[in-house]
């Protein structure tokens, strides 16, 4: 096991940096860190890297954190997730792996009190043995909506696969039982994060996706975990979703691409 940050300022961010510790525990974990400052940290080659800073980092720990980011493209190419003040110091000093074109702001939100939304039509369930090829295909069609997503179909299929082994993920039927919208959660240490929340094309905007958040959110919440997710931080439509069951924004965080030349 790594050391873990102990500062009551990582401590602070530590929910809204939750993949940092999520990875850190991970036996294939790659991490540079101060233990003090940063901790710039990737679960394993081909998953996304996060790098968490204190907030206003001097200009020589921000070096640091961008010479740490270079031992990971030097690896591979990857997806970042870390404060703003780290992509524009990166912009600052024309660093040549970064490309701009990928910028993405990713909001953070917590949900404390579900607020139960207007009811709709349908029921909350999971998936059935004989529906695995069609959830497939809404989840690639998914995954295409994604600004930075980039996986084959079979990298997809994968995906999926491993998605539905770990038993947290949920649909919503509606009252025809069609399969319209569906979610999933990891946890650890009593936290669970929501992701790959899709409501099917040609049925949203009749409160499927809302009712199927606000369902498991209430049963996570009553067994006594913290929920939380990352959504476009620029998209109104969903954000709006999450805040009308109960989730409060709380700032956000910046993705970008490091690609070597």
């Amino acid at each position: 096991m790594k050391k873990l940050l102990k500062n009551e300022e990582y401590l602070n961010d530590k929910l809204k940096f939750w993949f940092v510790d999520f990875n850190r525990k991970l036996d294939t974990s790659y991490v540079e860190s101060d233990d003090e400052t940063y901790a710039v940290v990737q679960g394993m080659e081909g998953l996304p890297v996060w790098a968490w800073t204190l907030e206003n980092l001097s200009l020589d720990k921000l070096k640091e954190v961008k010479d740490s980011l270079t031992k990971f493209v030097d690896r591979e190419d990857v997806n970042v997730t870390s404060r703003k003040e780290v992509y524009d110091y990166l912009v600052s000093t024309n660093y040549e792996y970064l490309d701009k074109d990928s910028y993405f702001e990713l909001g953070f939100l917590e949900c404390f009190n579900p607020v139960k939304p207007n009811k709709c039509d349908g029921y909350l369930d999971r998936v059935r043995e004989d529906e695995f090829d069609l959830l497939y295909e809404y989840y690639y069609l998914y995954r295409e909506e994604l600004p930075l997503d980039s996986l084959t179909r079979e990298e997809v299929y994968k995906k999926c696969k491993f998605l539905l082994a770990d038993n947290n993920f949920y649909v919503w039927r509606n009252s025809n039982n069609k399969l319209v919208a569906f979610l999933n959660y990891s946890e650890c240490d009593n936290v669970a994060r929501f992701g790959n929340v899709y409501t099917v094309y040609g049925e949203r905007r009749k409160g499927y996706c809302s009712n199927l958040v606000y369902e498991v959110t209430k049963n996570l919440k009553d067994k006594g975990y913290r929920v939380f997710l990352y959504t476009d931080y620029k998209y109104p439509n969903s954000n709006g979703a999450y805040k009308k069951v109960g989730y409060e924004d709380n700032g956000y965080l910046v993705q970008y691409n490091l690609k070597r030349k």
